[in-house]
């Protein structure tokens, strides 16, 4: 029997395994973004060109978008034509539809926290983005 939670607020690890962040990427796992995701240590990492300090790295930087009554998350980094990862910014949409790299929901609160939760997949694995891996 669930228990109610005494706190309102969701954390972080309650948001991912309210909406099986696990299970999505295991359904959606021909999705290039999604391979980046399950295979981090195979996938690219860059420095953040937006950090000054040149000690953020940047994988996906993960979006959505509603449209048609649904939810379309994306990359707005992904790899260039020689494999090197771009950001794309306010192409990236476009980009992703055109490459069918994108994940569809049926509800915007879903792909909002599959956004800010996605990378907790990797603390389950041990990984930790840098660069030069």
């Amino acid at each position: 029997m669930p228990q109610n939670s005494t706190n309102a607020k969701n954390t972080m690890n309650d948001d991912y395994r309210d909406i099986g962040v696990e299970r999505i990427l295991r359904d959606n796992s021909a999705v290039p973004f999604v391979k980046r995701i399950l295979f981090p240590f195979k996938a690219p990492v860059a420095l953040d060109p937006e950090d000054s300090a040149k000690k953020r790295v940047m994988t996906h930087k993960m979006e959505y978008k509603t449209a048609d009554n649904a939810a379309y998350v994306y990359p707005r980094v992904m790899p260039d034509e020689n494999g090197n990862l771009k950001d794309y910014g306010s192409g990236a949409f476009d980009e992703a539809l055109k490459r069918r790299d994108f994940i569809k929901f049926s509800k915007p609160e879903e792909a909002d926290k599959f956004t800010k939760t996605y990378k907790q997949y990797w603390k389950q694995i041990g990984y930790e983005p840098k660069v030069g891996q």
